[in-house]
């Protein structure tokens, strides 16, 4: 099966980045509510949040690495307007996923 059009190209040496550089900050900010990882609630099943690659504009196959963890690409005025793949928390990413649906655009159905 050939990955979501969102997921192929360089997303997962681009998200590992992303990932790798959040994770060794833990003044990284959840690009999505602006607070640090230690802040967002386990997952349902238990499983602590872990830092994704978020994508800023849902399902883009276009994003590019944001590599500056401690700055929100929404908070910052060049950036704000950018297609983004940023640290997210997965609680974040995960979410907002499951309550969107219909809004990501990707070769497969959630």
């Amino acid at each position: 099966m050939s990955k979501a059009a969102h997921h192929s190209g360089t997303y997962q040496t681009d998200r590992n980045n992303v990932v790798a550089i959040a994770s060794a900050n833990h003044l990284t900010l959840c690009w999505s509510c602006q607070r640090p990882l230690s802040l967002h609630p386990p997952h349902a099943n238990g499983r602590p949040a872990a830092w994704t690659g978020g994508h800023t504009q849902r399902g883009s196959a276009t994003a590019q690495p944001w590599l500056r963890p401690m700055v929100s690409p929404t908070d910052c005025a060049e950036a704000a307007a950018g297609d983004w793949l940023a640290p997210e928390a997965s609680t974040c990413n995960y979410a907002d996923r499951d309550r969107n649906p219909d809004q990501i655009v990707t070769t497969r159905r959630w």
